[in-house]
């Protein structure tokens, strides 16, 4: 039976089958790397003046309203432990209001700060990304050592759904344990 399993058996670093016209290379449980030939056209272009406005704000929210309250032990403020901190606070008062915030503000603060850190330790950028037929998302973004973008917005929205209460450090682990394939 076992030369069976091994004649007919699937191997892990296999490609994956496509899925919504994308290929997808398995890398480890739970991380997928994107087969970039199979991959639609994007264009990439900087934000907006009133969206960096926006990131500003936020971050001059949490650092000063929202970061003394809770005393955090992290540095720096926006630091992906404080971020998880704040979301777990932020799920006792059922998303709801929340220090005299609304929920809106509370995703804003989150995605924006965690992108900023993002942006800050692993020099990253922010951009938009367009795809070709229409259809626009807010990405930070490196091209060196490797191709990495990720969704801060999209990330803290599904977290917020999924009730996922340490995201922001699990995507850093993940992310130093990437790059660390290129020092």
């Amino acid at each position: 039976m076992s030369f069976f399993k091994k004649l007919f058996g699937q191997n892990e670093s296999q490609q994956l089958p496509e899925t919504d016209g994308k290929t997808y290379i398995k890398n480890e449980p739970g991380s997928y790397i994107l087969n970039k030939d199979a991959q639609p056209k994007y264009n990439y272009t900087d934000l907006p003046e009133i969206q960096y406005g926006e990131i500003t704000l936020c971050l001059n929210a949490l650092k000063h309203n929202i970061a003394p309250a809770f005393n955090f032990s992290a540095k720096p403020f926006h630091h992906p432990q404080n971020l998880d901190e704040y979301l777990v606070r932020w799920f006792q008062a059922d998303f709801g209001n929340f220090l005299g915030i609304g929920p809106d503000q509370h995703a804003a603060f989150l995605a924006y700060s965690f992108g900023q850190y993002l942006v800050e330790t692993y020099n990253m950028e922010w951009k938009i990304k367009s795809e070709e037929h229409g259809g626009t998302q807010t990405v930070v973004r490196m091209t060196k050592p490797a191709e990495i973008e990720l969704y801060p917005i999209d990330s803290t929205l599904r977290a917020i759904k999924n009730k996922d209460m340490t995201l922001y450090v699990a995507i850093d682990e993940k992310l130093k344990k990437a790059l660390k394939q290129f020092s």
